[in-house]
């Protein structure tokens, strides 16, 4: 009996431990702001995701569209949690979102930067 008692006190010791070590896409990134828009460019920061799925954040997808379109571009990605868009145009307004990648996948998008009018500093 105490044979019996171990062995299953073992299989569900290995069962938690195994639960706890799943691995998943990582979280979303937090949203977008942007930090300084200067003629054809548009500076982003945006935070890391709480959750990173077990493995380590390889890089990020910034994703852009234009008020009234309803398809996202892709614009670049960033290895840090930057990321400066260039070609923007003047007049403008545009919204950005971001996704987070590690080595088992994309993540869902962040909420969006919301809309941004590029307009030159004076």
């Amino acid at each position: 009996m105490k044979s019996f008692l171990f062995i299953c006190l073992g299989l569900t010791f290995t069962t938690i431990v195994f639960a706890n070590m799943m691995y998943d896409v990582p979280g979303a990134p937090g949203a977008p702001q942007v930090v300084d828009v200067r003629g054809d460019r548009c500076e982003l920061k945006y935070l890391p995701p709480v959750y990173s799925g077990g493995s380590q954040v390889l890089n990020y997808i910034i994703e852009c569209r234009n008020k009234g379109d309803y398809k996202w571009k892709v614009i670049g990605t960033s290895k840090s949690t930057c990321f400066v868009a260039f070609g923007m145009i003047e007049g403008n307004e545009v919204e950005f979102r971001v996704f987070a990648v590690n080595k088992f996948g994309k993540s869902d998008p962040s909420k969006s930067s919301g809309f941004i009018l590029i307009k030159s500093k004076l």
